[in-house]
């Protein structure tokens, strides 16, 4: 062990303790963040539609309004927007919460994201 290791290794744990109670009381209340959705569509003839959890997301312009968003390459909605151009970031409300595994959880390849949705009392109007 060098002699760093062992310095850095009490600090880690020192810091450890210190922010585990502020995290524990983080997870307990409730965001003070907005939460937003992204909706999607692929181009027709298939016109598959996806929403997903966005993970970032900041206003960048005000005039003209512009968002940037943070995807992950290669999921669904990026393909979507890459190939469709478009998309509508969607503010949730607390409404919403039972919707946050269903459309952050799994991807829209895997389930049927529409069909989850209005299972769980949530309309979903593509178009």
């Amino acid at each position: 062990m060098s002699l760093l290791a062992a310095p850095l290794t009490f600090l880690l744990q020192l810091l450890l303790l210190l922010l585990l109670p502020l995290a524990l009381a983080y997870s307990a209340s409730p965001p003070s963040a907005p939460v937003y959705s992204l909706s999607t569509l692929s181009p027709l003839p298939a016109s598959k539609a996806n929403m997903n959890i966005v993970t970032f997301c900041s206003k960048c312009s005000i005039d003209p309004e512009r968002w940037m968003i943070a995807l992950y390459p290669n999921s669904l909605s990026w393909r979507n927007l890459r190939e469709g151009g478009e998309c509508v970031l969607q503010s949730l409300s607390e409404r919403h919460a039972g919707l946050i595994d269903v459309l952050g959880k799994a991807s829209g390849e895997d389930v049927d994201k529409r069909r989850l949705c209005e299972e769980a009392g949530q309309e979903w109007r593509v178009g």
